[in-house]
């Protein structure tokens, strides 16, 4: 959603932006379209296949295919890569329809967590072939800007650094009284997790440290992943540990400027964590509350 509002804030031009991607909630999907912003999004077949569904770039052969019909016809002057996998699709398109190729991988790709073996070969093999081909690449982090100008060789004017700070949004938001509902006291203080609760979050470090801390500290953890059975199940048991289902985009930073600290806690599991840059350090520092942060340099060169 951000970035269809990044395209609508600076787009005063006609032309019609395309927006592709894989298949998802419906509803989801029909609340993004405007009459400059097209969504469309393809059911990946070949994730369902045991053999290769693990092998992203074998998987999303169809989805290519999908693509490459959908583009056959439209008059495209751009083709914008958001990362390693759909970076050979969109260098396809860009010389079949002459256009201009911007390439923005959200996170240093190819040393990503979990990525091993036959993905981690093809993702490095066609990032050295390709990287050359773009118009301009864009990345979160000056640290990662470095990384991809020492490994490639690429010239300090042909990379940018755009950093992942969320639009402030206008409208207004719903008032949540977050403290009261988890009937907090007026002196105790509220520490906060929000995004994906995921492996490599440090979430089970945060879980423990809680369990042990007087009653009057307390941690909020909001979104959705794999941990969130896990949060949930420690909230029955502890009174300062608490969960909230994951709220629109537009009205986090009501609840986040209730708590009086932000949590990101990830660990170094690769060479991309070391390096990232995530949103919520951002809507921390936009909701005006202190920062407990891995002491990683993107991260604490923010903060700083």
């Amino acid at each position: 959603p951000r970035l269809i509002k990044s395209i609508l804030s600076v787009n005063n031009y006609t032309k019609i932006n395309y927006v592709i991607g894989v298949s998802s909630n419906k509803a989801f999907m029909k609340s993004l379209k405007t009459d400059k912003v097209y969504v469309k999004r393809y059911f990946n077949n070949l994730t369902v296949v045991p053999k290769i569904k693990n092998i992203s770039f074998l998987r999303n052969i169809i989805w290519y295919v999908k693509i490459i019909l959908f583009s056959f016809n439209k008059d495209i002057s751009f083709v914008h890569s958001h990362s390693i996998e759909d970076l050979p699709i969109a260098y396809l398109i860009s010389r079949f329809k002459k256009a201009k190729l911007i390439y923005e991988p959200h996170e240093l790709e190819t040393e990503r967590k979990g990525w091993f073996g036959i993905n981690k070969k093809l993702s490095k093999i066609f990032e050295k072939k390709l990287i050359h081909k773009p118009y301009h690449i864009i990345v979160i982090g000056n640290k990662i800007k470095k990384w991809y100008k020492e490994k490639y060789n690429i010239s300090d004017a042909n990379i940018s650094v755009v950093k992942n700070i969320p639009i402030r949004f206008t409208q207004k938001q719903k008032n949540f009284n977050i403290r009261k509902k988890l009937n907090l006291k007026k002196d105790d203080t509220l520490f906060i997790y929000q995004g994906g609760l995921m492996e490599e979050r440090g979430i089970e470090i945060i879980l423990e440290t809680f369990k042990s801390l007087p009653k009057k500290f307390n941690v909020l953890f909001i979104g959705e992943g794999i941990k969130k059975k896990l949060i949930q199940i420690s909230s029955l048991n502890f009174s300062n540990i608490h969960f909230h289902e994951k709220v629109p985009y537009e009205n986090l930073l009501q609840i986040t400027r209730e708590a009086d600290i932000g949590i990101h806690m990830i660990q170094n599991s690769c060479l991309n964590h070391y390096y990232c840059l995530p949103n919520k350090i951002f809507e921390y520092l936009s909701a005006n509350i202190a920062i407990l942060a891995s002491n990683f340099p993107e991260i604490i060169e923010t903060i700083e």
